[in-house]
């Protein structure tokens, strides 16, 4: 292999929870007698920081509505997620790598507890040295928490490589000066993804191949 740690993004990245974002996100839309949105549109407006999505479809973006908006969001996602599935061949691809020597760890921007809830639900605790997310709910996104994440992986940068479903995710990757391979079937479609990077791949069959 040519990288000895992998960081992984969780939401989209290694759960296939795209489709839920959107139903919680149209519950919320018909609520408030707002257009609904679907899948496509989603994967080519969603970004970090959440409220300048949540703005763009018209929901609230600040304040004390914002907040409540989180709250409500997480609560029904915790409710739903388990009936998401793994992305297909991710599971393969995660005890393969951990088979073959390399580290592995879990960063999100999601609430760390939840994650590490989510990754074990999912049986997937043995494959990460470390899992790291934030402590609220805010949906910021993660370069707060990235550089303490980093700190903990002892190898050299170019042995590191990061993988997520979203231009954040690449921005996490350039802040840290780490390599990335984006995945197109999270929360950004492949041409949002590909107009940032050539480093897309659409299933994880091809990842192995990619970064042997």
């Amino acid at each position: 292999m040519n990288y000895e740690h992998i960081i992984w993004d969780w939401n989209g990245t290694v759960i296939d929870d795209a489709r839920l974002c959107v139903q919680i996100l149209n519950d919320e839309l018909l609520k408030r007698g707002l257009p609904v949105i679907n899948l496509e549109f989603y994967q080519e407006n969603f970004s970090f920081p959440v409220n300048l999505f949540y703005k763009k479809i018209g929901l609230p973006s600040m304040g004390i509505r914002y907040e409540e908006l989180n709250l409500v969001f997480i609560t029904q996602y915790k409710k739903y997620c388990y009936f998401c599935n793994l992305h297909a061949d991710v599971q393969f691809v995660l005890n393969k790598l951990t088979n073959a020597g390399v580290a592995q760890s879990v960063l999100s921007a999601g609430k760390e507890t939840d994650i590490i809830e989510f990754v074990k639900y999912f049986k997937l605790l043995h494959c990460f040295s470390t899992i790291s997310g934030v402590r609220n709910i805010r949906a910021s996104g993660k370069k707060e928490i990235s550089e303490s994440h980093r700190q903990k992986i002892r190898c050299s940068t170019d042995k590191i490589l990061l993988i997520g479903d979203t231009v954040h995710d690449l921005e996490i990757a350039d802040h840290l000066g780490i390599d990335c391979i984006l995945f197109s079937n999270g929360h950004n479609s492949h041409d949002v993804l590909l107009a940032k990077t050539s480093r897309v791949i659409n299933s994880y069959e091809k990842l192995l191949q990619f970064i042997s």
